[in-house]
């Protein structure tokens, strides 16, 4: 499968744009990796009844019962697999995780949010047909910037190549490289995510800075390695859409 990943600080836009990129590929376009794996889920009638539930359900609802199924049975299997064959990259995490336990808010919530999204991924690399194209906006990349942003030390640079060499890598990654002041403007109107609420105000701008610079080397890192990495600045998001689509050579999955 080819999979897009999109990473940025918070309030960069992340989702905003992965939403553009969906309509830009059109109806028979790429498949929302929040919502689409329950199409490769196997087994019992139950299982091929809850297939078709999520298929007619509101994309939100999908999510959370995608969560569920990711959790089962199936969800336990898949994330089995990815162990296997990315033990590396989840050694890492945790080695980061315990260097930071002292500061890092919800490291229990953390954790799950990566395994969550590691059995995910597991299930739609089993299940989507070849050449499906998956998008993610809240990926593995940016499961680093949630994890080196947040430190009681200044964001290691060293820690997070190491990271993006040994996290599974996309075909593309864009990067929204939003500015400070309009990240914290959007959060301020939006509200600020659960994690950074914890924060004194200097302290969610600092979170902010390092949020930002964890995107930038994350992406510098993946360029280094072989990875598509489009850099999209406020403003240039339609030609960034279009770019997009031409590296992907037009060729779309069936629309989940």
């Amino acid at each position: 499968m080819k999979v897009v990943e999109f990473v940025g600080a918070p309030g960069a836009g992340k989702s905003r744009f992965a939403r553009a990129v969906m309509e830009e590929l059109g109806p028979a376009g790429a498949v929302d990796l929040r919502g689409g794996v329950h199409r490769a889920l196997t087994g019992s009638a139950e299982r091929r009844t809850l297939r078709a539930l999520l298929r007619v359900l509101p994309p939100k609802v999908g999510a959370r019962v995608a969560d569920r199924a990711a959790q089962s049975r199936d969800g336990s299997a898949a994330l089995n697999r990815f162990l296997l064959t990315h033990d590396r990259y989840l050694g890492g995490v945790l080695s980061a995780m315990r260097e930071r336990m002292d500061t890092f808010p919800d490291p229990d919530r953390y954790l799950n949010w990566v395994m969550t999204l590691s059995a995910r991924y597991s299930i739609a690399e089993q299940g989507l047909t070849p050449g499906s194209i998956v998008l993610i906006d809240e990926g593995f990349a940016n499961r680093g910037v949630g994890l080196f942003a947040f430190a009681s030390t200044p964001t290691d640079g060293d820690g997070l190549r190491a990271y993006a060499r040994a996290m599974p890598r996309p075909a593309i990654l864009v990067l929204l490289d939003t500015d400070r002041e309009t990240c914290r403007k959007r959060l301020e109107e939006r509200g600020w995510t659960r994690r950074s609420r914890v924060l004194p105000a200097e302290g969610r701008l600092a979170f902010l800075d390092a949020s930002i610079a964890a995107s930038r080397t994350l992406a510098d890192e993946l360029t280094t390695i072989g990875v598509e990495v489009l850099t999209v600045l406020p403003g240039e998001d339609g030609d960034a859409r279009r770019r997009i689509g031409e590296l992907l050579n037009g060729k779309m999955s069936e629309k989940i």
